[in-house]
């Protein structure tokens, strides 16, 4: 039996059975290994606790990690995925729920900005270019999705990652998940991976899908200050800017160190802006990415505002079982969406 320890067993997990099975990618899922490991511990009341401790989660996938032993690096990903899905579980969102639009001319979908977008005729309905998207559209608040202490860190990593990154004179003017493993890998580049995953599982959420359903088309760290905010700001609509951008996000990283960079949304029914969503350090907003949330983003007026900003598309993973085409296009009579998600999230992990 594993000994708990101080650590509440760290050590003593890479040692044990279940993670030389979680290592190889085989057997059961990561949360039913972690069952199996904490009920062989000598405290299983107190490793049953760690399991589920995003903290604990996190400390595990960095010792292998940061390590150079290959063998437990798909054990230690699966520990740092599980550290995410653990962190959004307990989260608590305010949600404003939404009618999807689109633009009631095919010819008008892209690449429409400012008082020509705001001016365009609207219908019901998603575009999802490439996509299965559902009809759940809206604007959604999450609080405290990265601590305080977090936030900072990533922050700091931002910071001396895009020294070096600019040092090489790469056409890319920001950092991401690429350009941070390459110039800073380390505890804080584990950090900022999990963040980016958290995004990931909160637009899976919002959007109804399963996670495996949500692919990251674009993601970066975002720096803007008074002098680098390019100017006025600009009205848009992520999906008509990008046709595969089918959800968005962001998380902000600063908050009361700096003035402005707060998002404002347009009611395309209405025709108002209707909602404005602060900054604040572990803040996100996750939101349908159509032409009902056409926003702008205030200019920074003080400060530094760093954000994390995330562009998904959603689409069921290729494959060609009688399950996916069953489940990936339900026809009403059937099979239902409430009969497949379960089913294919299940099928999928």
């Amino acid at each position: 039996a594993a000994d708990a320890g101080d650590d509440c067993g760290g050590t003593q997990f890479w040692s044990s059975e279940e993670a030389r099975l979680l290592a190889a990618g085989g057997g059961d899922s990561t949360t039913v290994m972690l069952e199996a490991w904490a009920r062989s511990c000598a405290e299983p009341t107190r490793c049953e606790t760690c399991i589920v401790d995003e903290d604990w989660l996190l400390e595990r996938s960095q010792e292998v990690l940061l390590s150079s032993d290959d063998r437990l690096e798909r054990a230690g990903l699966e520990l740092l995925r599980r550290s995410a899905e653990v962190a959004v579980e307990a989260l608590a969102a305010d949600r404003e729920p939404l009618r999807c639009l689109r633009p009631a001319a095919v010819a008008s979908e892209r690449r429409q900005f400012d008082e020509e977008l705001l001016a365009e005729e609207l219908t019901a309905g998603r575009v999802c270019e490439g996509g299965q998207c559902t009809e759940a559209c809206g604007i959604s608040i999450f609080d405290e999705v990265l601590l305080p202490e977090q936030a900072a860190a990533i922050v700091t990593h931002a910071e001396a990652t895009l020294r070096l990154h600019r040092a090489t004179d790469h056409p890319q003017p920001y950092v991401d998940l690429h350009v941070s493993a390459r110039h800073g890998f380390g505890a804080n580049h584990m950090l900022l991976l999990q963040a980016v995953e958290k995004l990931r599982l909160l637009i899976a959420r919002e959007a109804r899908v399963p996670a495996t359903w949500v692919g990251i088309a674009s993601h970066f760290l975002s720096r803007t200050t008074e002098q680098g905010n390019g100017g006025d700001r600009t009205v848009h609509c992520d999906e008509a800017s990008v046709a595969r951008f089918h959800f968005s996000g962001v998380l902000w990283l600063t908050g009361n160190e700096s003035k402005g960079g707060e998002i404002q949304f347009w009611h395309g029914e209405t025709q108002e802006w209707h909602r404005r969503v602060q900054t604040a350090a572990g803040r996100a907003v996750i939101f349908s990415s159509g032409w009902e949330n056409i926003h702008q983003v205030a200019p920074v007026s003080e400060g530094v505002r760093y954000a994390l900003p995330m562009f998904a598309s959603i689409a069921p993973p290729p494959n060609n079982s009688r399950l996916h085409h069953k489940c990936a296009q339900p026809k009403p009579e059937s099979v239902t969406w409430e009969t497949c998600e379960p089913r294919l999230a299940r099928w999928l992990e």
